[in-house]
């Protein structure tokens, strides 16, 4: 079986890359706009106890996803020849005023009964796992098994492996859907050609509704986030720091990336002044270094996210063949291994081990 894959992001290669795993023939076609895409814009956080609702059908998503990143990289650094890793270290989450004090408390102890390990810590706590943090905030989370991966890095080892696995790359962009009949057979690239097969996974982030020849509208949208690169001495060097806004550092040698905005601006994709005094404003609050720490690089992407925040995968019943893997959010750098395979598998018609049926086209369309 031959299946067309749009959209080169991690979506994208990682879907391609597990239709491969199961013998399937899988061409990659990119979309225009990749220049603003989210996945070099994302710090890389591999954490799904944060910015997380345990009642929700994505908390045991993220969990078991990060369960499989091991092995997932290490496939991936097989078939590219690379060494990306993930980074341990944990993550601090600051608690800037009572309220967040109890929220806190409660999801420590919901995580708890769940069986993951949270725990509130006190500033002073906190300063011994991570000198920089600001010792004026009133208590920290601390999520220890969270992680983190370099984003670029991944994603560069991700289309070197789709390469070395046979994963055919087309020359040219996608504006379309190709039917013929009641099944989707490919796509039509903007200069006219086609590139055909027995089905279509779309997967082209907030660009994935802009394909003519859908049956249904995708309600996934552009959301605008900023980030900045920091260099200075004394900024983290251990765990992530976090605040319950989705702000954040993540240490990097030499510096920390600091972000992010969640803006609704279309498809800009340009940095603002704005934008980057929100963040060092946010920063700051964690690590008072961050505030003035020089900036030596700033960019934006743009994260797909769908009306209610949760990913859209799987069939489209109005056309045979036709599958999606998008409206990740956030969340994409995480939620892409797990989700990679229960598309492959559905594009193949087989059933996948997870329940991905919350995450379907149709909760849109009842």
């Amino acid at each position: 079986m031959k299946v067309i894959v749009v959209g080169g992001g991690i979506a994208g290669c990682t879907v391609a890359l597990a239709l491969r795993r199961r013998g399937s023939e899988a061409v990659l076609v990119d979309v225009p706009g990749l220049d603003g895409a989210a996945t070099p814009a994302s710090a890389g956080m591999v954490a799904p106890l944060y910015e997380t609702d345990p009642a929700e059908p994505t908390f045991g998503l993220g969990v078991e996803s990060r369960a499989r990143y091991p092995g997932f990289l290490a496939s991936v650094n097989e078939l590219a020849g690379g060494d990306v890793a993930l980074e341990d270290g944990g993550m601090l989450v600051a608690n800037l005023c009572s309220a967040e004090d109890g929220e806190a408390a409660m999801l420590a102890e919901s995580l708890r009964a769940k069986g993951h390990t949270a725990e509130i810590l006190a500033a002073a706590e906190a300063a011994r796992l991570e000198p920089s943090v600001a010792r004026d905030a009133r208590s920290f989370l601390w999520l220890p098994n969270a992680v983190r991966v370099d984003c670029r890095r991944l994603l560069d080892a991700l289309r070197q492996a789709c390469l070395a696995s046979g994963v055919d790359a087309v020359d040219g962009r996608a504006a379309g859907v190709l039917a013929r009949g009641e099944r989707a057979r490919g796509v039509r690239l903007e200069d006219g050609r086609t590139a055909e097969g027995d089905g279509v996974v779309v997967a082209a982030g907030c660009w994935s509704g802009r394909l003519d020849g859908l049956p249904g509208r995708i309600p996934v949208r552009p959301i605008r986030g900023q980030m900045l690169r920091l260099e200075a001495e004394n900024l983290p060097g251990g765990p992530l720091l976090a605040d319950h806004a989705g702000r954040y550092l993540v240490p990097r040698p030499g510096g920390a990336l600091a972000g992010s905005t969640m803006e609704e601006a279309g498809y800009a994709a340009d940095v603002t002044a704005s934008g980057e005094a929100a963040i060092r404003e946010a920063v700051g609050r964690l690590c008072p270094a961050a505030a003035a720490a020089p900036v030596t690089e700033s960019w934006a992407g743009l994260r797909p996210v769908s009306e209610d925040g949760r990913p859209v995968v799987g069939p489209d019943p109005r056309l045979q063949g036709l599958h999606y893997a998008t409206g990740y959010g956030r969340a994409g750098i995480l939620l892409a291994p797990l989700l990679a395979d229960a598309v492959a598998d559905l594009a193949l018609g087989s059933e996948p081990e997870i329940a991905w049926e919350a995450l379907s086209i149709d909760r849109f369309r009842r």
